[in-house]
Parts: structure tokens; C-alpha cells; sequence
């Protein structure tokens, strides 16, 4: 709801605060939510949970368990799992502060209103690339199966230009990012300006650019990979080799099934908010005027949109416990591990507690 917001519509959200009250009266808040806005805030919480305690969890497996045996697919996931811990872990959070405060209020200054305001879309960039990325390295692995994998400085520039994009991209939202204090509406709080709904259209056409483009480059590796694996295997069987049949083939297959899987999940995530976002943007900009109910129902459609879009960052367990055999494997192994622990400190406090019954006892007898 905050990408929606700007001062031509304040009418429209906000009603007016009476005048006798004064300065103090206006910014005073009315804590009462509607049950939209209380599902809207649990809707929140369950993205925030599930995606930092689960990435957390991936990381774990594939940088730690795994870190002798790991491999360059297994790499970029983690890499994957960590961005989308940090984006789980703050873009939830900023949308429930907004939604506990009906969007009235900004507690960190100016420089936050920049800078914090922009983390959730140079998140869902660096996602992207990181999985373009990974559909390269998918390709690569299956056409040269030999040859070396992707070097660390490769990594690490490819990151350094998604990033430098993902600035790009949203450094339009951040220039109509501004602080507005109304008395009257009993607000002080991070909105974008209403004079430059052009600039907000800029980024959204940038935002859509960037979807469906990163989404056609990784359907294109993703069949260019399925190709060669399918000549691959034609060719070795004609050869009467043991590839076809062995450990490394159907790992790739499995492997490249994975990420197809998380390329339509997060491709269905993340599409409908930007498309949605667009299409209000080019009404704004055409010059269309919302009646203060198709307002809140646009705000309604853009809360739920936004919430599939943060359930990007915690998908991606789910769908590594499913298909990932060798993580499902340390996921089971991790929660024997731990069983066991608790009970052997259960065991071992019964036992504690009774040597000191048994003490109290003798030292009963002996008195």
C-alpha cells in the first residue's frame, strides 16, 4: 500500500481530524483495524517466519553440512538462501510497521525514507539475477560437464552488475520518496510525490522490463539446457555408455527440474504485483480518478499482491525439502540429532534428580 499512496489521494485514505484538537490531537492515531487489516498483518508474519528460519536452514545445510562435499549448484543456492533470509527477515517487518500504523507514520528520518523504502526491490533484482545465474550455470554444467565451473570472481562480478541494476531500476521510486506531514489528516509519514506519477511509471515499466526479461532468459536456458541434455543422452546411448544410466546424469535432470520449479514459483511471486502496479500507474498517469472505494480496493489488491510477492523469499525450502533429496536428507538427520540431544538432557536431568532423591534419602537414614 505504500507504493500506492501519494498526496492526491490522501482525500481518499485519510479522512480529516478535527480542528479543535489541535497539533497534538491530529497526529494522534486511532488504534482500532479492520479484519482485512488484521489478516493482512498475520498474512505478513507467516513469510517473515517461514523465510528466515528456513533460509537460515538452507544456509546452514548447503554452506555448513554440505561444505566438503558442495556444489557449485549448491553454492549459488546458498547465496540465493541468504538474500532471501535478509529480505525475509526486513521487508515483512517494514510492511507490518506500515500496516500497525495505517501508513501514518515514518520513525526513521529521511534518509530511511530512501534507503529502507527501496531494500524489498533491490531484493527481488538480486534474486533474479541470482537465478538467471544459476540457470547459466545449470546450461553450462550439462553442455561441458567437464570442464570447469563458474570461478568465484565470475560470481561475484555477475553480483556486482545485478546489483548495480537493481540501484538502476528503482533509483526512480527512491527520487519521488518524500516525508509529508499533514495536521490535518493526522499524518507523518514516507509517501511518494503526487507530481511525478510519470517517474512512478518509469518504474514501473521498469519493474516489468526486468520480470518477464529475467524470466525469458531462464526458460530460454532452461530449454537450451533440456536440449542438450537430450542429445547428450541420445548420442551416449547409442554409444552404449554407462553416463546415461549413472549418478551425474540424473543428478542434472534432477537438478534442472528443481530449478524450473523454483523459476515458475518465483516468476508467479513476484510478476502479478509489478504487472498490477503498471497497469494503476498508466490510470494515474492517463489522468483517471478513483472514487475513494475503488481506492481502498486497489490498496486491497496491492496488499495481497505484495504479500505473494515477500512469499518469494520463503518458497524456496519448501520446494528444496520436496525435490532436494540431500537436503531433505540433512533436514531429517538435523532434526534426529536434535531429538536425541533433548532426550539424552532429559534423561540425564531424570537421572540427576534422582541421585539427589537417593542422597536425601541415605542422608534421611543415616539421621
Amino acid at each position: 500500500a505504500m507504493t500506492f499512496q501519494n498526496n492526491s489521494s490522501l482525500l481518499k485514505k485519510y479522512q480529516p481530524l478535527s480542528a479543535s484538537g489541535g497539533t497534538q490531537q491530529s497526529l494522534a492515531m486511532e488504534v482500532t483495524y479492520l479484519p482485512s487489516e488484521i489478516l493482512n498483518i498475520i498474512a505478513l508474519v507467516i513469510p517473515c517466519l517461514l523465510g528466515t528460519f528456513g533460509n537460515l536452514l538452507v544456509t546452514y545445510v548447503f554452506m555448513w553440512k554440505k561444505r566438503r562435499m558442495r556444489k557449485p549448484f549448491e553454492s549459488l543456492l546458498s547465496i540465493l538462501a541468504v538474500v532471501d533470509m535478509f529480505a525475509s527477515m526486513v521487508v515483512p517487518v517494514l510492511f507490518i510497521y506500515g500496516a500497525i500504523t495505517k501508513y501514518r507514520r515514518w520513525h526513521f528520518g529521511y534518509i530511511g525514507c530512501k534507503m529502507i523504502s527501496s531494500f524489498f526491490p533491490i531484493s527481488v533484482t538480486l534474486s533474479q539475477g541470482i537465478l538467471v545465474l544459476i540457470s547459466y550455470e545449470r546450461y553450462k554444467s550439462i553442455k561441458a560437464p567437464f570442464e570447469r565451473s563458474l570461478r568465484q570472481s565470475f560470481i561475484l562480478v555477475w553480483m556486482l552488475i545485478t546489483f548495480v541494476i537493481g540501484l538502476i531500476l528503482v533509483s526512480p521510486y527512491v527520487y519521488v520518496l518524500e516525508l509529508v506531514t499533514s495536521d490535518q489528516y493526522g499524518i507523518n509519514t514516507c509517501i511518494p510525490s503526487e507530481k511525478e506519477t510519470s517517474i512512478m511509471l518509469l518504474y514501473s515499466i521498469g519493474n516489468v522490463i526486468r520480470d518477464f526479461g529475467a524470466t525469458f532468459v531462464m526458460i530460454t536456458l532452461g530449454r537450451m539446457s533440456n536440449n542438450v541434455l537430450k542429445r547428450s543422452n541420445t548420442q551416449l546411448n547409442a554409444d552404449m555408455t554407462q553416463f546415461t544410466d549413472g549418478p551425474r546424469c540424473r543428478n542434472m535432470e534432477k537438478a534442472r527440474k528443481m530449478l524450473i520449479v523454483v523459476v515458475i514459483v518465483f516468476s508467479t511471486c513476484v510478476i502479478p504485483l509489478d504487472v498490477f502496479q503498471f497497469i494503476v500507474y498508466i490510470l494515474y498517469h492517463v489522468g483517471v480518478t478513483f472514487s475513494k472505494r475503488a481506492y481502498e480496493t486497489v490498496l486491497t489488491f496491492n496488499s495481497v499482491l505484495s504479500v505473494l510477492q515477500i512469499m518469494n523469499s520463503a518458497t524456496n525450502v519448501v520446494i528444496y525439502s520436496r525435490m532436494h533429496k540431500d537436503f531433505t536428507r540433512s533436514l531429517f538427520s538435523n532434526a534426529r540429532k536434535t531429538l536425541r540431544n533433548f532426550s539424552q538432557i532429559v534423561r540425564e536431568f531424570r537421572m540427576s534428580d534422582q541421585k539427589k532423591e537417593q542422597s536425601t534419602e541415605l542422608l534421611d537414614l543415616s539421621l
